[in-house]
């Protein structure tokens, strides 16, 4: 680089008796950075700089399309880790550039919206190939308890860094979306009822799928194959006294598989009633109420979907029906005084 600098300074010189000098910037190598976002449904907000990701990239010298002629550029077999370093996302051991030529580059990128950027050893392996897109085999959530599987759209025919205004810094469009299903509970009474303390004991999901197969499939068509289901999955099992105030129970599993119901898919709800009566020992009631997935959701959860439900506990009211027994006629004997 520096030759070339050298000579071109000095063919400057050379020249400037008899021609008008002109400068031309000297074109160096461009580090390749990233620039991300996560998405809600109606907005979007900058991905945390604390995570971090992995993130793929593949060369070719034709516009994206499948069965096109590519090599992998960078990220191996396992990804290539992001983070942010210096005010830039970027991998921190090593500088990547872009290439020459008009050469294209297309990004293929997933996180787990945290600071890990690896799933449990035992909860499938993640994958990625120019056809497929990222794969994840034998994806567990009871192993991956409250991880948000993110994958980016693929970022198609980059050939520097940019920045568009909806994005918060230069370099590749990295657009996370959510592909698991975001499910909560919030649990309430309907009125204030005297002399009752409730406690929330457990939220259970009975019949969910447990693991299942991913696959980007950005050539075809995205989704999820369920391979096992779980016979109890627990959503929360902290007690929480609640009222007529809403409360939000602390969720153990957040983050399901998105899949279809049948009517196997329940939730299990149990709560207790404690009602002082005056005594050193208040009664106490425990209640279980079971409910189908599909009455309280629809048929399915969707990818990059929130469910929230709303348990509303309420209470029949004791009443009074009193009446009195008309007299009975008794036996009459006329009796002479």
């Amino acid at each position: 680089m520096k030759k070339v600098l050298f000579f071109a300074l000095a063919a400057g010189v050379a020249l400037a008796a008899c021609t008008k000098n002109e400068v031309r910037p000297v074109e160096v190598d461009q580090e390749i950075t990233f620039k991300t976002i996560s998405t809600k449904a109606t907005e979007t907000e900058a991905y945390k700089t604390g995570n971090t990701f992995r993130s793929w990239a593949y060369l070719h010298n034709s516009d994206y399309a499948t069965g096109i002629d590519n090599q992998l550029y960078l990220g191996g077999t396992d990804g290539l880790v992001i983070s942010y370093k210096d005010n830039e996302w970027r991998n921190a051991d090593a500088k990547y550039y872009w290439p020459k030529n008009g050469d294209k580059l297309s990004f293929y990128s997933y996180a787990l919206n945290s600071s890990a950027n690896t799933l449990a050893a035992t909860a499938g392996a993640v994958s990625c190939t120019f056809e497929e897109g990222i794969k994840v085999v034998g994806y567990d959530i009871v192993k991956n308890l409250n991880v948000d599987f993110l994958v980016a759209d693929v970022a198609r025919n980059q050939t520097k860094n940019t920045n568009p205004k909806t994005y918060f810094h230069v370099g590749v469009p990295t657009l996370f979306r959510h592909k698991l299903s975001n499910v909560a509970f919030t649990i309430k009474t309907a009125d204030t009822y005297a002399n009752k303390t409730f406690t929330l004991k457990s939220i259970t999901l009975k019949g969910v799928a447990e693991t299942a197969n991913y696959i980007q499939a950005p050539f075809g068509t995205e989704g999820w194959d369920v391979k096992t289901t779980k016979e109890e999955i627990v959503f929360c099992n902290t007690e929480v006294v609640f009222s007529n105030s809403e409360k939000i129970p602390t969720a153990i599993q957040s983050y399901y598989i998105p899949q279809t119901f049948s009517d196997k898919q329940t939730v299990e709800v149990v709560y207790t009633i404690k009602t002082e009566n005056g005594t050193n020992k208040p009664a106490v009631e425990t209640v279980t109420v079971k409910k189908p997935l599909s009455e309280l959701f629809g048929e399915k959860w969707e990818m990059g979907t929130k469910y929230s439900c709303a348990i509303t506990v309420s209470l029949n009211e004791i009443l009074w029906d009193p009446a009195v027994q008309p007299w009975v006629d008794g036996p009459s004997t006329p009796q002479t005084i």
